[in-house]
C-alpha cells in the first residue's frame, strides 16, 4: 500500500519497466506501483523470460529479484551485461536474499542499486526508479 502510494510522486508518464521476479505477489505489486505512475510494465517470471522479453521490446529499467528457478539474477545480469545492446540498460535489484560482501560487490559494479525486499528504503523505490531512468536518458544523450 506505501509502494503505491510513494508511486503517486511519478508524473512523467511514457516509461517502459520489465519486473522480473518469480513471486507472483511481490510481481504484481511492483507492477501495479508502477502502471499506476504511467509506466508500461512487461512482466518475467524468471531471468531467462526476462531476457527474451528485452530481445522482443527494451525496456527503459529493469527491476530484478536475485533468487529466481531457471535463471536466477546473477547470470540474468552477466548475460545483459555481455551484449552491447543491452550493456547499459539501468537495473534495480530488489531482493530478500542476504548478500554476501562478494555478491554485494558484484551487484554494485554491474547495476543501479540494491534495495532488500522489506526494509523502510524499499518504500523509496517509484522516486529512486524516476531517478534512474532519468540519469539513463542523460548518459545516452551525452553518448
Amino acid at each position: 500500500e506505501r509502494l503505491i502510494e510513494v508511486s503517486r510522486d511519478l508524473t512523467e508518464g511514457g516509461r517502459h519497466a520489465l519486473v522480473v521476479e518469480d513471486d507472483p505477489a511481490a510481481r504484481q505489486l511492483v507492477v501495479r506501483a508502477l502502471e499506476s505512475s504511467g509506466f508500461q510494465v512487461d512482466e518475467a517470471a524468471n531471468g531467462q523470460e526476462g531476457l527474451e522479453r528485452i530481445a522482443a521490446h527494451r525496456p527503459d529499467l529493469v527491476l530484478l529479484d536475485l533468487m529466481m528457478p531457471v535463471m536466477h539474477g546473477f547470470e540474468f545480469m552477466e548475460r545483459l551485461r555481455e551484449d552491447a545492446a543491452t550493456r547499459d540498460l539501468p537495473v534495480i535489484v530488489l531482493t530478500a536474499k542476504e548478500l554476501s560482501a562478494s555478491e554485494r560487490e558484484f551487484l554494485q559494479s554491474q547495476t543501479d542499486h540494491v534495495l532488500q525486499k522489506g526494509e523502510p528504503g524499499t518504500e523509496l523505490l517509484l522516486p529512486l526508479v524516476r531517478r534512474t531512468v532519468a540519469e539513463s536518458r542523460e548518459r545516452r544523450s551525452r553518448s
